[in-house]
């Protein structure tokens, strides 16, 4: 029964009304145990159904929260009824890495809400584990198109930070809707729990209640209700004590061992669990169902009627009979051969101090989890070393917990542990400190803490001798990382560079010579040594290319490094490439520590080919892989990408929250502290032209000579400092600057382009100004740069029209309109359809252009994307087509731009409509 929630109700009704008019929701429930949060969402569920919506529930329980992904995969297989891996057709294994599982889950969500509405409910969010609630984040943060209604239902306690932003960002933007209920006034409460024995009866239930309609419910099946001062609340324990209390010895004792087997739970397990015949425990939950303690929950299997009621019963047990129950429970699991996951619980519980069996369980459980959920892998080694004596020797489990929480974005904490380690091994051998002073080192990098990363690693570098060449390479390359992103690199950081490539090559371990090439391309393009850059990406592709992924996997920012470094030297499709890789490789071995900086690139890339729409949503998953990360240093590189790309895109919104992201993120020292401050800019004066920017992005550039900026990225700051100028008039302030990146000539195209496009803004003489934009146009036309190319033909046409060469004028801002379309540029389609006009010239809205081109695919494009459509990779479209890799990618692009999609598997569903 569902008393006193009217006004929740009628909230209820206005979200499923918004989803079945297609406009995805967010419900948010909120509340303290008991208040009727379930409730709600099975009223909910109820009205959902009726209004034909599909409805798709999971819980999270207390006891299993350390299971990765448990609460998502309940939900993936009543949704699809396949396996969680079977969902992606890439993954042979199940060992998927979660920003993959993310998005194949929002595209297997918006494949069911295409035919019918689709409800998708976690209850009690604040037991789920970490995997699945990173997924709720993502979830929240992009919700699936359709009709889609997304609940939530925890506790009033704090969620995991992308969840708490994710959910505020909703409820701004008009999405969630966050219900809060109440306790029940004291008429609700007679009307909930019925008339009884009296109003003072009544009376006392409410008072202990306080309200709460689970306990008053638990307290009217008492014959008197009471309080308990107890660790728990007491009308919880009061009312649910109650309940157990009438129980009969055998029907308590079988709650206990249900208690301690799981949440659902098997009859044969909990037998076994409570040492107890098989025939007892079935009558046993016949008495339990009967007093609506437990539930059934599907063949052979059964669920307490509340996570709470599971603990209470749980914690009723006698503490000596609890700890021989997990005994009991550990060693039936593992006759059954059950998951690591799962027997590492009881372990946890059971283990004995100094009992290496136990141990080695938890580690071996926290390396299988370490892929998924590092954070589980984390949870694991802290119980393994708990059962181990204090003075024992720890430090190499001391140290892969640093690595797990490091790769769980616990970077503080990590760091924490990382640098315990460090101590320990004060005395150990070179190998043993390097191991341990590494993973320090990458924590305090990735924090924005670069001078103390290099203090560590110099320190530990003074220690070693001359025999001691590997540890030296280790700690060389980890400190040239840091000097690489430290945003003060120099001569010295070169020569350091150098170094480590010259003992990397006399080590001959190929790994590490492939990531010292790599970080070579990068030192040489921060130095602008133009002839060097291409020289070391030469070397570095061979070096990499060379290495079979087995052989890259401890040296996977060899790819990082490389692929920065190309797309930098404006080698995108190579850098593309072994980005790609990059990423096969950091989520198939968990190494979430690169993802942001793989798919900051890779979104960089995908930019300069005019590829937006994949662009924008590689930078998401930047976002979204650096707020795991819990990193100031990978969320400024994140949310500065994000900025950039949207500002292309036109969401002009999206690019100034995530230019002020990107600052709030950053340090006060770092190469993305910089660029942050310009992008900031960008995002600013797009919003606002009024707005008055150059002095502080000036500012963050180290003044007129930019000393903070790398020479190869002056042109772009030099280009925005005079756009900003011209923002407010002042021309000549403008033409210095232009005049600036006139003197900076690297050979290539993209400076090239940036200059002459830049001066033709500036030009006095309207003939001097079309001649430098159509230069401009060629140059980006060259390299590939789409966007920028069709900037510089809207300029060529703006000016052909000044001068009154209307045919020539309308032919290019024509031009310009279809690759700001097909490139997904909205903002600059709308300048170019504006344009137009004004020659008399109509062309449709980006959106009804979007629309249209639904229609519009060619003949080529149309087979690409059927084939797109069955689930085949670009090889193998290319390979059937009888057609280059490179051919098929730039027909995937028009297709999701012209489908006006964000995925294949978007794609796929829009394909049908077609059809």
């Amino acid at each position: 029964m569902l008393v006193g929630r009217d006004a929740e109700r009628q909230v209820m009704a206005e979200v499923l009304e918004a989803a079945r008019r297609g406009r995805p929701a967010v419900l948010q429930v909120v509340g303290e145990p008991g208040i009727g949060k379930t409730r709600l969402l099975e009223s909910f569920h109820v009205m959902a159904a009726a209004a034909g919506f599909a409805v798709v529930t999971s819980r999270g329980t207390e006891f299993d929260r350390d299971v990765p992904c448990g609460a998502l995969t309940e939900l993936l297989e009543e949704l699809t009824g396949k396996q969680f891996a079977a969902l992606d057709p890439d993954d042979d294994t199940g060992a998927v890495e979660r920003h993959r599982k993310h998005r194949v889950v929002r595209e297997a969500l918006e494949s069911a809400a295409r035919f019918r509405g689709v409800v998708v409910s976690l209850d009690d969010a604040q037991w789920a584990d970490a995997g699945s609630l990173d997924c709720w984040a993502h979830l929240v943060r992009r919700p699936p198109r359709g009709p889609l209604v997304l609940v939530l239902a925890h506790r009033a306690v704090p969620l995991p930070v992308n969840l708490d932003a994710s959910l505020s960002d909703a409820h701004r933007a008009g999405v969630g809707h966050r219900l809060e209920p109440g306790p029940l006034d004291f008429a609700d409460a007679v009307e909930l729990i019925g008339p009884g024995r009296g109003p003072s009866w009544r009376r006392a239930v409410y008072e202990v209640s306080g309200g709460n309609p689970l306990y008053l419910e638990s307290l009217a099946r008492t014959a008197q209700p009471t309080a308990d001062a107890a660790p728990l609340p007491p009308t919880i324990r009061a009312a649910l004590r109650a309940e157990l209390d009438v129980l009969d010895e055998a029907t308590r004792v079988v709650a206990w061992a249900a208690a301690v087997a799981g949440d659902p739970f098997e009859p044969e397990l909990t037998a076994e669990t409570g040492g107890l015949p098989e025939h007892v425990v079935l009558d046993a939950l016949n008495a339990l169902c009967r007093c609506d303690l437990v539930r059934p929950a599907g063949p052979r299997r059964f669920r307490f009627r509340h996570p709470l009621v599971r603990q209470v019963v749980y914690e009723a047990a006698a503490p000596g009979w609890r700890l021989g129950a997990h005994e009991r429970a550990l060693a039936a699991l593992g006759r059954r051969g059950s998951p690591l996951a799962v027997r590492a619980h009881h372990v946890e519980q059971a283990g004995r101090f100094g009992d290496h069996d136990a141990v080695d369980t938890l580690v071996a459980a926290a390396a299988q989890a370490s892929a998924e959920s590092p954070a589980t892998a984390a949870h694991w080694l802290r119980a393994a070393l708990r059962l181990l004596p204090a003075n024992g020797s720890t430090p190499g489990l001391t140290v892969r917990l640093a690595e797990a929480l490091v790769r769980a974005g616990r970077l503080d904490e990590g760091l924490e542990v990382a640098t315990s380690a460090v101590r320990e091994l004060r005395t150990g051998s070179a190998a043993d400190r390097v191991r341990a002073v590494v993973p320090a080192a990458t924590a305090a990098r990735l924090l924005g803490h670069h001078a103390a990363a290099r203090e560590l690693l110099t320190d530990e570098l003074a220690r070693l001798g001359a025999d001691d060449r590997r540890e030296t390479v280790a700690l060389r390359l980890e400190l040239a990382a840091a000097s690489l992103m430290a945003g003060t690199f120099d001569a010295d950081g070169a020569a350091l560079v150098d170094l480590v490539v010259r003992e990397a090559v006399d080590l001959g371990d190929r790994p590490v010579i492939a990531a010292a090439r790599g970080m070579s391309v990068m030192a040489a393009f921060l130095t602008g040594d133009e002839e060097a850059m291409g020289r070391c990406a030469a070397e570095a592709a061979r070096a990499v290319d060379a290495l079979t992924d087995e052989e890259l996997t401890d040296r996977a920012d060899a790819l990082v490094w490389l692929g920065w470094g190309e797309l930098h030297h404006q080698r995108w499709d190579e850098a593309l490439r072994h980005l790609d890789r990059g990423l096969r490789l950091a989520r198939g071995t968990g190494q979430v520590h690169l993802l942001t900086y793989l798919l900051a690139a890779r979104a960089c890339a995908l930019r300069w080919q005019g590829r937006l729409v994949e662009a924008l949503d590689c930078a998401e998953d930047a976002v979204e892989a650096a707020t795991l990360s819990g990193s100031g240093e990978l969320s400024a590189m994140a949310h500065g990408t994000r900025c950039w790309i949207a500002l292309l895109v036109g969401d002009l919104d999206l690019a100034t929250r995530s230019g002020a992201a990107a600052v709030a993120a950053g340090h006060d020292v770092g190469w993305w502290r910089t660029i942050a401050r310009l992008l900031d800019g960008m995002a600013t004066l797009a919003a606002d032209p009024s707005a008055e920017v150059a002095d502080a992005v000036l500012d963050a550039g180290g003044g007129p000579a930019l000393s903070r900026v790398d020479p190869f990225s002056k042109p772009l700051w030099y280009a925005f400092l005079a756009a900003a100028e011209l923002a407010h008039g002042r021309v000549d302030r403008a033409k210095r600057w232009a005049d600036q990146i006139g003197a900076f000539a690297p050979s290539f195209p993209v400076h090239r382009a940036v200059a002459r496009l830049t001066a033709a803004h500036v030009a006095d003489d309207p003939d001097h100004a079309l001649e430098s934009a159509e230069e401009a146009a060629l140059a980006f036309e060259e390299c590939g740069a789409r966007v920028d190319a069709a900037e510089s033909r809207l300029l060529v046409g703006v000016l052909l029209a000044r001068s009154g060469r209307r045919d020539d004028a309308v032919k290019a801002l024509c031009g310009a309109a279809e690759e700001f379309l097909a490139c997904g540029a909205r903002r600059s389609h709308a300048q170019a359809v504006a344009e137009l006009r004004k020659l008399g010239r109509r062309l449709p809205s980006f959106e009804a252009a979007r629309r249209r081109g639904r229609q519009g695919l060619t003949a080529r494009e149309l087979d690409v994307a059927r084939l797109l459509a069955t689930g085949r990779t670009n090889r193998q479209i290319a390979d059937e087509l009888v057609i280059s890799l490179k051919t098929v990618e730039t027909h995937v692009t028009h297709v999701l731009a012209k489908l006006g999609v964000l995925s294949r598997t978007a794609a796929a569903v829009a394909l049908r409509d077609l059809d």
